[in-house]
């Protein structure tokens, strides 16, 4: 006997019995744990008789797997002669598969390390929270399972999920937590549960994961803190303390990492992945390399990549896109290798000197600038990478009709879609379906968020399938693609620079994939499509107006005050809202209270009717930076709005010198504070000559007292003439201003006493409490 089910996929794992787990989230409300015999293959290619020898001897063990030899498609290599060994269910696979790899060193290894919901998916269809009609019996196996949509459309509907929040009363890096506070929203639950008792915790949070039975657990610190708090506690009460939804297994647990990504280093705690229900930890999350977790964004990343929900919220956006091409590759019946295996072509200095060259950077003109355009490449390197047909298998490669690269002449084979070209045609036509539909919704639509989450995971995705092409690790990258991207790309900006200049426009600034343009009598939106159409015929990409400024400033670079930063300005649109990059209140390090700073006045420049005539405005601009100023002097600034951040990108004994990052590290390091590279480390500002930082994490919270304001006023007024000095106010002027005021008010203390703060027998917060323990 049969029945129909109808709901959404919420996860898939193996199973060493039923060999394929899927939890459904029925539209009746109901969830539904369903299994299929799901057998594996994987290949392996080398010498024939080796193969040979290899079939035969696993074909004595006590349950042998189905072997037979066929052949199968290496994306660089063409047809291969390959052995393929199906087994019972993953697991017995991936035994077979690490049991081999240690015996067998002369063999190449496909489809052998694949995770299961990218396996599955390619085989059924079936991808993270789709919606599904399976038939299954009496015992809960599936029979048939169809999908009811696709992947790729804009708007879909996902299922009311139970959500549990979990949240410590404070930092558990800061201090040690001495209560948990949980939210059901569903039914608007709240518990607040003391940790003194962890025998008694275990037994409540059991308990409402039983009865309240949610899909996703939101735990803040979840993974550095809550769980591993939680599993040690349990091993010492006894208390078989299990979150699963699915009662059968045990959390699954990663191990911490540290990666570089783009130049910087990042630390990513411990995972503890659930069965039959979410774990994400918002503070443990990939979001944290360029923009605010949302769930909606971990969904979509999930549904478009093929990953779980749990690991798309945590991995990077790159490795969603090597997921991307090996489901790609799947489909298309292409092995999949273990290792990365091409190689870099020899290339003479010259030839290097010409191909790896990067993008092209216009530098800006430096100052305040009226009516100016922002016109953007629509995801420029991900578009002509799907134009062009740039993938690692075509660049090099002459076919029947080649494509060369401006400059090196590299052909690039036009014959058939390349894998990398494949995956990006969806993505990029969705992520220009959704951006279109967030122009129509007004700023407060109730949809503008979904869509917004929609829009950054598809941005991201896009974003890195570049930089992946060269990538050491990338199964099918070749650095000849990346090299190909970059030329073309420096073609197309030169292109667009030479057709505004044709057309009467001045090009202010150009970096990489968009333009600042200014033309006399050019103030509105429309005034520039005549620009884009042009450019558009021209270079064949998808041009976008980001949007048109009433003003904008460029900023000069730190290390030369004559030439303007390539990526750092801040302007007023037309419709009055602002866009901000590259300042204080961009960076992650910067303190709130700076922070805060920054954004008001610019707010209040935003709000001046006429910025040619700045001269009334200044003097109110002056006042907002002597008013926090005052603030800070009357010690009404919280001190964690002062803290700022740094990551380290050692570990603390590997410091030779005494950098801020550095003296954080030792500190938490002697406080028995775990220290790993890659992590953010927070401090304050204190007084004294050795330290002259405190790191925030230090088991005792420092007093007001300490707090060096002098520091944090220098801080400040820098921060205010990088807003203030494109409309006439010089650094000296503002810092006099400022500090004359203050000292009319007995705020500012005199130069003298800062030098007497700063004296030799002064010691820093950071010292007096650790003195035993810092490093001379």
């Amino acid at each position: 006997m049969t029945a129909e089910l109808c709901g959404w996929v919420l996860a898939v794992y193996p199973d060493a019995v039923d060999g394929a787990v899927i939890w459904l989230l029925g539209e009746d409300g109901g969830r539904y744990r369903l299994t299929e015999p799901f057998k594996t293959t994987f290949y392996i290619a080398g010498e024939k008789d080796h193969l040979r020898g290899i079939r035969a001897y696993l074909s004595r063990r006590k349950t042998p797997p189905q072997m037979t030899f066929t052949q199968r498609r290496e994306l660089y290599k063409g047809m291969l002669d390959v052995l393929a060994i199906q087994t019972a269910n993953p697991i017995a696979q991936e035994k077979l598969f690490r049991w081999m790899q240690k015996t067998y060193r002369r063999i190449q290894y496909y489809d052998a390390k694949i995770p299961f919901s990218i396996r599955y998916g390619a085989g059924r269809g079936i991808f993270p929270m789709a919606k599904c009609r399976a038939v299954v019996d009496a015992q809960q196996t599936i029979q048939s399972i169809h999908v009811l949509e696709d992947r790729w459309e804009v708007t879909y509907d996902l299922p009311p999920l139970r959500a549990l929040h979990i949240a410590p009363d404070n930092d558990p890096h800061h201090a040690v937590p001495k209560a948990l506070h949980l939210q059901a929203l569903e039914g608007n639950k709240e518990w607040e549960f003391v940790l003194e008792k962890p025998a008694r915790l275990l037994r409540q949070l059991q308990a409402i994961l039983n009865d309240y039975d949610p899909d996703v657990v939101l735990a803040r610190w979840g993974d550095s803190w809550l769980f591993p708090y939680l599993n040690e506690q349990s091993e010492k009460s006894g208390f078989d303390f299990n979150p699963n939804r699915d009662k059968s297994k045990q959390p699954y647990t990663i191990q911490a990492m540290t990666f570089e990504s783009y130049g910087s280093i990042y630390h990513r705690a411990a995972q503890t992945h659930l069965f039959g229900r979410w774990h994400i930890d918002p503070e443990n999350s990939s979001m944290d390399m360029g923009f605010h977790f949302r769930l909606e964004s971990a969904v979509e990343l999930a549904r478009v990549t093929c990953v779980s929900v749990q690991t798309a919220a945590r991995n990077s956006p790159g490795s969603g896109f090597t997921a991307m091409q090996i489901n790609e590759a799947m489909h298309r019946g292409i092995l999949v290798p273990l290792h990365k295996r091409q190689t870099e072509r020899y290339k003479t200095a010259l030839q290097l000197n010409a191909a790896d060259c990067g993008g092209l950077n216009y530098r800006p003109i430096i100052g305040l600038h009226r009516d100016v355009a922002e016109i953007d490449f629509f995801s420029m390197y991900p578009s002509i990478m799907m134009s062009w047909n740039i993938s690692g298998e075509t660049v090099g490669v002459v076919g029947e009709r080649p494509f060369y690269v401006p400059d090196t002449r590299m052909p690039i084979n036009q014959d058939e879609p390349g894998l990398v070209a494949s995956v990006l045609r969806p993505l990029l036509y969705k992520r220009l379906t959704v951006k279109r539909a967030l122009r129509k919704l007004e700023r407060d639509a109730p949809q503008r968020e979904k869509l917004q989450s929609m829009a950054d995971a598809l941005k991201w995705l896009g974003y890195v399938s570049f930089g992946y092409q060269g990538y050491k690790n990338n199964l099918f990258g070749n650095i000849q693609a990346h090299e190909a991207i970059t030329a073309i790309g420096r073609e197309m900006l030169v292109t667009a620079m030479e057709t505004a200049h044709e057309m009467g426009f001045d090009v202010l600034a150009a970096n990489v994939d968009s333009l600042f343009v200014h033309k006399a009598g050019c103030h509105r939106p429309k005034d520039f499509s005549p620009l884009m159409k042009e450019i558009l015929f021209r270079t064949g990409l998808i041009i976008e107006l980001e949007g048109v400024y009433e003003w904008l400033a460029f900023q000069p670079a730190k290390q030369n005050p004559y030439i303007g930063a390539a990526n750092r300005y801040f302007g007023k649109f037309i419709d009055g809202s602002l866009k901000v990059r590259g300042l204080a209140q961009r960076r992650s390090d910067t303190p709130t209270w700076i922070a805060d700073a920054e954004r008001e006045l610019m707010e209040f420049l935003a709000g001046v009717e006429d910025v040619s005539d700045m001269d009334a405005s200044l003097q109110d601009a002056i006042d907002i930076v002597k008013r926090y100023c005052a603030e800070l002097d009357a010690g009404c600034v919280p001190i964690k709005d002062l803290v700022c951040q740094t990551r380290l990108s050692r570990a603390p004994d590997q410091y030779k010198g005494n950098s801020t990052s550095a003296k954080a590290a030792r500190q938490l390091a002697a406080a028995g504070k775990e220290v790993r590279v890659g992590q953010r480390v927070k401090f304050i500002y204190t007084h004294g000559t050795k330290t002259t930082i405190y790191a925030w994490d230090l088991p005792v919270e420092p007093d007001e007292s300490f707090i060096n304001k002098k520091r944090y006023k220098e801080l400040l007024l820098r921060t205010a003439h990088q807003v203030l000095a494109p409309f006439g106010l010089a650094e000296d002027d503002l810092a006099s201003l400022v500090h004359s005021s203050l000292r009319q008010l007995e705020l500012w203390p005199e130069d003298n006493d800062w030098d007497a703060l700063e004296s030799e027998d002064e010691l820093s917060l950071a010292e007096v409490l650790f003195i035993p323990y810092l490093p001379t």
